[in-house]
């Protein structure tokens, strides 16, 4: 688009442009400034591209190729596929060891070594000596401020990119260094490297971005007219085996009548371990009903229809929501507004203070409330504060406990496999309870 290349943001993403002949023909970020309502943008690296072309990721102009053969993955097109996702898989076995091999096992030795404040020489060997280390050491690292700037680079060195759920962390902490190391930090932050577990789940995301791009194409390019190889577009999917590509195959076998093949498919849908997967499944094998007794969804009786209903008014909205609001709408005409979750606002923190000493520490009120599947609670904590959130049941069982960071900050909760209920949550500090509040879980 013309004179509109560059991108500006008030969250932390990590933005990827590509290389092309001018340099004028990619979007790229900027650092935002001379805003308060543009709080942060941080560049991929000067220079850091993804892919080589000035398409989207992984484009190519001969991307699918003319002539398709039938499906077989040792041909052509399908071979590419076939190594495309056997590296992917290699990736995901290799992320899973690195995951299990953080802190050489001795998460609770280096906690304790940062707490107890060794000096930056021997607190660095150790470190490096159990690199990569997990998310709960690099955030005691930072939290407790254990070494000076120029030292607390050199281990970053090798535990860098650092995890989603650290990153927003990171960056507040490396925006107090010194320039130069801020920027060092950053441009390992954005490098390609697979050296941590984080890396390499960027990496896996960037190819499975490309994979997925590709083999949405060959499908349809396999369904247009001038090939129409349906079999093989069906097998093609069935070699993938994605979630993604399971649900298009259920919904392609209950198009075709073949309901036992949609059986089997919604059962293998079934075994994946997804949040909404048990609603999905619930609501497609309503559907699957009816179909195999030759009815339609018109003829609903009326105890499945208020639990379709139910589901379509659950936020946030997964796929599961998406497919109830559509047959809601197509019965009744109904529609729904769009979920939004900071209907209480998160920014309007209602102080509750029961005399600890730090009062200017506060805890607010969690929303969305009453909640469902998650729920976040804002909190405010000065620099140098240490505390921790509890989440405990009515008869007093600790559900959810973490340490928090000093800031003006959220911790969203992951309730999806808690019960109904009551519950409370209370921000300690020094043995001392600064805040608590109760909240309602709906199901």
């Amino acid at each position: 688009v013309p004179n509109k290349k560059h991108i500006k943001s008030n969250s932390s993403y990590n933005y990827y442009h590509h290389l092309n002949s001018s340099p004028n023909n990619f979007y790229r970020p900027d650092l935002a400034t001379g805003s308060a309502t543009i709080q942060r943008i941080y560049q991929a690296g000067a220079g850091v591209s993804y892919g080589s072309d000035s398409q989207a990721c992984g484009g190519s102009s001969n991307w699918p190729p003319d002539a398709l053969p039938d499906f077989d993955y040792a041909l052509g097109p399908y071979t590419a596929m076939s190594n495309m996702k056997q590296d992917i898989d290699n990736l995901k076995t290799e992320y899973q060891i690195g995951l299990a091999s953080t802190d050489g096992g001795q998460t609770a030795l280096l906690l304790q070594a940062i707490q107890k404040n060794k000096s930056d020489g021997q607190l660095k060997n150790l470190l490096l000596n159990h690199s990569p280390l997990s998310d709960e050491v690099i955030l005691e690292l930072m939290y407790r401020r254990a070494l000076n700037p120029g030292t607390f680079k050199q281990v970053m060195k090798e535990n860098t990119p650092v995890s989603a759920f650290v990153i927003e962390t990171f960056y507040d902490y490396i925006n107090t260094l010194p320039l130069g190391i801020k920027n060092q930090l950053m441009a390992l932050q954005m490098a390609e490297n697979n050296q941590t577990p984080a890396g390499l789940q960027k990496t896996i995301g960037h190819l499975e971005t490309v994979y997925y791009r590709k083999l949405d194409q060959l499908v349809d390019a396999l369904l247009d007219s001038t090939n129409y190889r349906k079999e093989s577009a069906i097998a093609l999917l069935e070699f993938d085996g994605s979630l993604k590509s399971k649900q298009t195959l259920f919904g392609t076998y209950l198009e075709d009548k073949r309901y036992a093949e949609a059986a089997e498919k919604l059962n293998e849908i079934n075994s994946i371990n997804e949040l909404y997967i048990s609603d999905y499944v619930l609501l497609n094998q309503i559907i699957l009903n009816l179909y195999q007794q030759n009815l339609s969804l018109s003829d609903l009786d009326s105890a499945d229809y208020v639990w379709i209903y139910h589901l379509a008014q659950k936020c946030p909205e997964t796929p599961d929501v998406y497919q109830a609001r559509a047959i809601i709408e197509v019965l009744s005409g109904k529609g729904f507004e769009p979920c939004n979750l900071e209907l209480s606002n998160p920014r309007s923190i209602q102080i509750t203070n029961n005399g600890s000493q730090n009062a200017q520490a506060l805890v607010g009120n969690n929303y969305p409330e009453p909640f469902n599947e998650f729920t976040t609670i804002p909190y405010y904590l000065p620099e140098g504060v240490n505390a921790r959130l509890i989440v405990r049941d009515v008869i007093g069982k600790t559900i959810f406990d973490a340490r928090l960071i000093p800031s003006e900050n959220e911790q969203i909760i992951n309730t999806s496999t808690w019960p109904a209920g009551s519950y409370y949550y209370s921000i300690y500090s020094d043995g001392q309870i600064i805040g608590s509040k109760k909240m309602v879980l709906i199901k």
